[in-house]
C-alpha cells in the first residue's frame, strides 16, 4: 500500500466484505417479502408509493442491518499499536468508509425497491440520517469493551433506538406532516448531518486516546472533579475486601455501570423531544409505556454483555489469577446482575418522572393526578401486571447471563432466535389455526414439562456438584411460592379459562420457575466452562 490510510480501507473493507453483501441480500429479500405481499392481495390494488409509514420501519430495518455488519467487522482502533498511525487517522478512517458503506447499501436498496415496486423511497434525506446514525453507533461500538458478537447485537439496539427518535422526529404522530417532512430537508436536518458525525468522532477521540494510555473515562471522576472545583470536601469508606468483593467491584466496574447508561439515554432524548412542546400528554404517555417494554425486551442481549468474559467467553484464564472457587464467580455473577437490573429501573423511574417535569415546562403535562395515574390502574390485577415488569426483566436478563457462560456458539444461536422472533405472531395463525389443537395442546404441555424438569434436573446436578447448598435450595423454594401465590391471585380476577383445570396450573406452575432458573444455571454454567 502506497499510504497508511488506503491500507485502512483495504483492511476495513477486506472485514466487512462478504457480511456487507450478505445483509445487503436478507434486506432486499426482507423488501421482496414486504412489498410484494401488497401486490399479492389481489382483492385490493395497493400502490406501494402511499405507505409512507412502511417505508419509515423498512429504513429503520436496512440502518440496523447496516450499522451491525459494519460496527461488527471494524475493530477498536486503541489496540492498533503495531501500526504507525495517529488516533485522528485509525478513527477517521474507519468512520469515513462506515458512511460510505451505509450510503452505498442504503442507495442500493431504495433503488433496487423504487425499480421493483416503485415504491418512491426517498434518497437524499435517509441517507444522510443513515450516516448520522451509523457514526453514533461506530462510537458507542468502540468505547463499550465487548467482543465483536455482542458488539453487533449492542449496536443494533443503539441503531434502533436512534431509528425510533428519528421517527417520532419526523411527525409520526401526523401522517400528512410525516409525509412532507420525509421527502424534504429541514434546517435541523442539515445540522445534524453536520454535527452528529463531527461529534461522534471527537468523542471517540477523546474516550479511545485515553484508553490507549491507559486511562478510564469516568463519569465519577468527573463528578470528584466538580466536587473538588466546589471545594466540597467528602470521605470514602474502604470495607474489607475480600476476592469475592474485589471480584463483584472489578466486575461491575467493567459492564455493570454501563447498563444504566440505556435508560438514562432513552430518558434524556425524550426530556429534549418534550421540551419542543410538539407532543401532547396522550403522545407521550405512549412513548413511555413503548420504550419501557423496549428495556424489557432487550434483557437477553443485557444479559449476554454483563454475562460475556473475554473475547472467547473464556473462564480459563480467571482459574489461577482469582482466588474463587465456581459458586463464588456464580454469586459474583448474580449479584451483578441484580444490581444492573434494579440500577436500571431506578434510572428509568427517575427518567420517566423528569419527562413529565419536562412536558409541564412546556405546558403539555398531565391535568392532574388522574391523568398520570388512571383510576383503573389501583386495580389488584394491573398492580400485579407493574410488578411483573421488573421480574420480566430480571428473568430475561439472568436467562441471558446464563447462556453466554456456555460458548459463542450458543449466543449466536440466542440472537439468530432474538431476530426470527419478530416474524413468529406472523406463522403462528399459518402453523396453528385453532387455538385448541392438539398440536397446541402438545406445545403447551411439552412447554410445562421443559421448564419444570429443566429446573429440577439444573437444581439437582447443582446440588451433586456441591455448587448450591441445601439452605439456598429451601430459600429459593420459598421464594418461588410468592409468584405462584400472586398469579393464583391475578387469576381469580380474571374470566375462566377455556383450558383445563390441570393444564392451566401446570402452565402457572412452569412459567413461574423461569426467574429462578439462573440460581442453579449460572453455577452448573461456570462449572461447565472452566472444568470441560
Amino acid at each position: 500500500m502506497k499510504s497508511i490510510p488506503l491500507a485502512l480501507t483495504w483492511e476495513f473493507w477486506r472485514q466487512l466484505g462478504f457480511a456487507f453483501f450478505a445483509v445487503v441480500g436478507i434486506l432486499s429479500g426482507l423488501m421482496v417479502v414486504l412489498y410484494g405481499g401488497l401486490r399479492a392481495d389481489r382483492l385490493y390494488d395497493y400502490d406501494a408509493a402511499t405507505f409512507t409509514s412502511l417505508h419509515m420501519f423498512c429504513f429503520v430495518f436496512v440502518v440496523v442491518g447496516l450499522a451491525a455488519a459494519i460496527c461488527h467487522s471494524t475493530s477498536s482502533p486503541q489496540y492498533r499499536f503495531a501500526l504507525p498511525v495517529s488516533m485522528r487517522v485509525s478513527i477517521l478512517v474507519p468512520m469515513v468508509n462506515g458512511a460510505f458503506a451505509m450510503t452505498i447499501g442504503y442507495l442500493a436498496i431504495s433503488l433496487f425497491v423504487n425499480w421493483r415496486f416503485n415504491a418512491q423511497w426517498s434518497l437524499l434525506k435517509p441517507a444522510i440520517l443513515a450516516v448520522c446514525m451509523v457514526s453514533v453507533c461506530q462510537a458507542v461500538g468502540w468505547i463499550i469493551g465487548a467482543s465483536s458478537t455482542l458488539r453487533s447485537a449492542i449496536v443494533a439496539g443503539v441503531c434502533t433506538a436512534l431509528g425510533v427518535g428519528v421517527f417520532l422526529l419526523n411527525g409520526a404522530d401526523d401522517p400528512d406532516v410525516y409525509s412532507r417532512d420525509w421527502y424534504k430537508m429541514r434546517p435541523l436536518d442539515i445540522s445534524l448531518a453536520i454535527y452528529v458525525p463531527i461529534s461522534a468522532y471527537i468523542f471517540s477521540l477523546v474516550v479511545l486516546t485515553l484508553a490507549r494510555r491507559g486511562q478510564v473515562f469516568s463519569i465519577s471522576a468527573i463528578g470528584r472533579w466538580l466536587l473538588a472545583k466546589l471545594d466540597l470536601r467528602f470521605s470514602v469508606s474502604t470495607p474489607g475486601a475480600t476476592a469475592m468483593a474485589a471480584e463483584l467491584w472489578m466486575d461491575w466496574k467493567a459492564r455493570g455501570r454501563l447498563t444504566s447508561a440505556c435508560p438514562m439515554l432513552i430518558a434524556t432524548a425524550m426530556c429534549g423531544f418534550f421540551l419542543s412542546g410538539r407532543f401532547e400528554w396522550e403522545s407521550a404517555r405512549v412513548a413511555i409505556i413503548a420504550f419501557t417494554w423496549v428495556q424489557v425486551m432487550i434483557g437477553p442481549i443485557l444479559g449476554l454483555y454483563i454475562g460475556q468474559v473475554g473475547e472467547r467467553f473464556d473462564f480459563h484464564e480467571y482459574s489461577a489469577t482469582r482466588p474463587l472457587a465456581d459458586a463464588q464467580l456464580a454469586d459474583v455473577k448474580l449479584l451483578n446482575t441484580l444490581k444492573s437490573v434494579c440500577w436500571m429501573w431506578t434510572t428509568w423511574t427517575f427518567g420517566v418522572a423528569t419527562a413529565i417535569v419536562c412536558l409541564t415546562l412546556v405546558g403539555q403535562g398531565p391535568n392532574g393526578w388522574r391523568d398520570v395515574v388512571p383510576p383503573e390502574a389501583f386495580r389488584l390485577p394491573v398492580l400485579l401486571g407493574l410488578l411483573m415488569i421488573p421480574l420480566g426483566s430480571w428473568t430475561l436478563t439472568s436467562l441471558g447471563v446464563s447462556i453466554v457462560i456456555l460458548r459463542p456458539w450458543m449466543v449466536k444461536t440466542v440472537l439468530c432466535i432474538l431476530a426470527i422472533l419478530p416474524f413468529v405472531p406472523y406463522a403462528l395463525p399459518y402453523l396453528l389455526p385453532v387455538s385448541d389443537t392438539e398440536a397446541f395442546v402438545a406445545f403447551q404441555w411439552g412447554w410445562i414439562f421443559l421448564t419444570i424438569g429443566g429446573t429440577i434436573a439444573l437444581y439437582v446436578t447443582a446440588f451433586r456438584l456441591r455448587l448450591i447448598t441445601i439452605k439456598r435450595i429451601t430459600i429459593v423454594s420459598s421464594a418461588y411460592l410468592l409468584p405462584v401465590a400472586a398469579w393464583l391471585l391475578f387469576a381469580s380476577f380474571m374470566p375462566p379459562l377455556n383450558a383445563p383445570f390441570g393444564q392451566a396450573i401446570g402452565f402457572l406452575l412452569s412459567n413461574c420457575t423461569l426467574p429462578f432458573i439462573c440460581i442453579a444455571a449460572v453455577p452448573v454454567a461456570i462449572w461447565w466452562n472452566r472444568h470441560r
